[in-house]
């Protein structure tokens, strides 16, 4: 092998047959390519001419660096050979040219060089990473992780190191979202649930987040329930409805129908429930008295009784109210007596029929033997029973504890379901109840 030395200012070769060449004169094995097509070797400053000009030498001593530093200047001008089309270029040789132009516009050959000499050779051996700005120590934690040279070129332009992008490429997010989530203060962890596991874009994960939603959830909305995204979503949320399934079903009916049912008054949350009234069409009644029926508190399957009988729609809770079944209040109807008109059948207590006034009786003989002050208040289910609570007091305590309380429940016309104190069983009948609860004592 010829033998070569290194000066301050002038780089000869000393060839087998004792004459001495300048660099750029010698002939010098292509080192890992192809060999140099014979031809005579263009100056030196035509590679020189891509990058800034320079007169002076390269400064490094170690002499293998500068024989590889050789065979780049004319393996540069073959590769300004293949670049015209004399000599097809391949991917290899475009990449190499590309990583010499780099390293010498960083490089000042007028003077000492700060450019350490593994970072040229790692630039001949690795062009794939140096011509993406990084040299062997750089790119040694990158290759750790099995990233491209790509892939840390993306993270160093968006303004991740290896330690700040470490956390979220192991976690099987780019730099893309990576910034998206570090921007809204959503950890990897959490990214990557949403992004890789849930498959939803960091831009619309942020979103739902602020919105309190998990992600399970929001994958229901968008494959289930047919929410068409995050913003059909708040649309649906800006009127009230946040019940995935009401969403649903309104998403179903379409704009036109749900406009229809809220110009009727009906809320927006209770239009998804609308169909199962529809049935009462078949007796005659319009969307209007459905709408009346949907409003009164009471179920479908409770109200179907009345509207066999075919009771107005606006008359059937009063009716209800004031102690009638259907049947009673047909007649009332076919006598031309309206719900208003009619006689109130409970007479100012919670319900009509014995059964109450029993029990009532028995109460009140229980009150005045003890001297006690009691409490009566009622309600009435959607299915059309009437809960009668009962709390005693000691007499002037009515601040404090109740002494004992009775639940009773009836149908709306009076009918005793069952009965029970605290804490105790329910019983069916009356006399059960007088006899276990009331009388016991």
């Amino acid at each position: 092998m010829a033998e070569s030395t290194h000066q301050r200012r002038t780089h000869v070769r000393r060839n087998a047959n004792d004459t001495v060449s300048d660099v750029s004169e010698a002939t010098v094995r292509n080192r890992g390519l192809k060999p140099a097509p014979t031809v005579d070797a263009p100056p030196r400053d035509a590679l020189l001419s891509l990058t800034e000009p320079a007169d002076e030498p390269l400064s490094l001593d170690d002499a293998d660096v500068l024989l590889k530093l050789e065979a780049f200047f004319d393996t540069g001008s073959d590769l300004l050979r293949h670049s015209d089309g004399e000599f097809p270029m391949g991917e290899r040789e475009k990449a190499l040219l590309l990583s010499m132009r780099d390293l010498l516009n960083r490089v000042d050959f007028g003077y000492e060089s700060d450019t350490e000499v593994d970072d040229i050779v790692y630039a001949l051996e690795h062009p794939e990473w140096s011509s993406r700005g990084f040299n062997r120590a750089a790119s040694r934690p990158w290759l750790a992780i099995g990233a491209t040279p790509d892939d840390a070129a993306a993270w160093t332009a968006a303004g991740f190191n290896f330690d700040e992008a470490f956390p979220w490429h192991e976690r099987g997010l780019g730099p893309a979202h990576a910034t998206l989530y570090q921007d809204a203060g959503i950890d990897p962890s959490t990214g990557h649930l949403w992004t890789v596991s849930r498959g939803i874009p960091a831009d619309d994960a942020i979103k739902w987040i602020a919105d309190g939603l998990d992600p399970d959830t929001v994958r229901r909305l968008l494959n289930v329930h047919r929410v068409a995204d995050h913003a059909t979503y708040r649309e649906w949320v800006a009127l009230g409805v946040t019940d995935p399934e009401a969403i649903e079903k309104l998403t179903r009916l379409g704009h036109e129908r749900i406009a229809a049912w809220t110009d009727l008054g009906v809320p927006l949350d209770e239009i998804p429930e609308m169909s199962r009234w529809t049935v009462f069409k078949q007796y005659g009644y319009s969307e209007r008295d459905l709408a009346v029926m949907a409003m009164s508190g009471y179920r479908s399957t409770y109200l179907i009784d009345w509207a066999e009988e075919r009771i107005p729609a606006d008359q059937i809770v009063e009716f209800i109210e004031k102690g009638y079944t259907p049947k009673r209040a047909a007649k009332k109807i076919a006598n031309g007596v309206t719900a208003t008109a009619a006689e109130d059948l409970r007479r100012g207590e919670p319900v009509p029929g014995k059964a109450w006034t029993t029990i009532k009786e028995s109460l009140d003989g229980k009150v005045a033997a003890n001297g006690y002050e009691v409490e009566v208040t009622h309600s009435r289910s959607d299915h059309g029973f009437v809960h009668v609570d009962v709390a005693l007091y000691r007499g002037g305590d009515r601040a404090g504890y109740p002494i004992d309380t009775y639940r009773l429940s009836f149908s709306s016309t009076g009918r005793f379901m069952f009965g029970s104190a605290a804490y105790k069983s329910k019983v069916a009948t009356v006399d059960a109840f007088l006899r276990d609860y009331l009388n016991s004592d």
